[in-house]
């Protein structure tokens, strides 16, 4: 160095140890300070994961994530941001729509008769008056002096009165008594004793012979009428078939759906002509 730097108090030299015991105890002095760095870094980035972690898991909106296995489809989700979906809080699982029931079809009677199939459910109560032991006449629906009474064996309709003969008037009068083949119905009796009953979808009298057939084509089941007060009767082994009115005559006519039908079929239970 030349005597002009050594002069200029400007210039300072580094000031460097001595020796090597000199360096080695410089190292020692500044190794606590740098193991404080150290540590206080790593618990800073502990902190900051620790943080990040719980803020993962309980979403921007704070509180506790909601359970996925709770919605059934995607649609009940609302996907918010990346971090997972969380559902809204205004929406709740709809209930699953309940199948409504079909009404259930009667079968058609097969030619055979007697096929002891039950009645159609849904009987209804039957009119005060239709009660077992009482003695009644059936009236035609819509009509003021139309009944059914028995003429030579068979059921037919037409007008009796007041006026009408002591025997026309026997004639329209049953008694009614508790179905043969099931209680919870009717069947209807003449005054000679002889039973109202269906065969080959025409009613007619019989007397009883013992058999289940008969007891089951004399019983018919009480069911509401049109208009409101009437009442049709449903044949117990023809369950869907109605006595019908038609041609002068009492039939077995399968129902069909309409007010004109269920009108024709109706009728109205009166004190007996006698």
């Amino acid at each position: 160095m030349s005597k002009h730097r050594r002069d200029d108090r400007t210039c300072r030299e580094p000031l460097l140890p001595a020796t090597v015991e000199q360096l080695a105890a410089q190292e020692r002095a500044a190794a606590p300070v740098r193991r404080r760095v150290v540590i206080a870094g790593a618990a800073v980035a502990a902190v900051l994961a620790v943080a990040a972690t719980a803020w993962a898991v309980a979403g921007p909106g704070g509180g506790t994530a909601a359970p996925t296995g709770g919605w059934a489809t995607g649609a009940d989700q609302n996907y918010s941001d990346g971090f997972g979906d969380a559902p809204s809080p205004s929406r709740s699982p709809s209930p699953r729509p309940q199948a409504s029931p079909s009404p259930s079809v009667s079968p058609s009677p097969s030619p055979s008769r007697g096929s002891g199939l039950a009645p159609s459910p849904g009987a209804v109560p039957a009119p005060a008056g239709l009660a077992a032991g009482s003695v009644r006449s059936l009236r035609i629906g819509g009509s003021a002096d139309t009944y059914v009474f028995v003429a030579d064996g068979l059921a037919v309709v037409g007008r009796v009165a007041p006026d009408s003969s002591a025997q026309a008037r026997l004639a329209a009068t049953f008694t009614v008594v508790a179905g043969l083949a099931d209680s919870r119905c009717f069947s209807l009796r003449a005054a000679d004793g002889r039973w109202l009953r269906h065969r080959d979808y025409r009613l007619r009298l019989d007397p009883d012979d013992g058999s289940a057939l008969l007891r089951a084509d004399a019983t018919f089941c009480a069911r509401d009428g049109e208009p409101r007060g009437t009442v049709r009767f449903e044949s117990q082994n023809y369950p869907g078939y109605y006595l019908r009115p038609r041609d002068g005559g009492l039939w077995l006519d399968q129902g069909r759906r309409g007010r004109a039908f269920e009108s024709e079929s109706s009728f109205v239970v009166t004190g007996p002509w006698v």
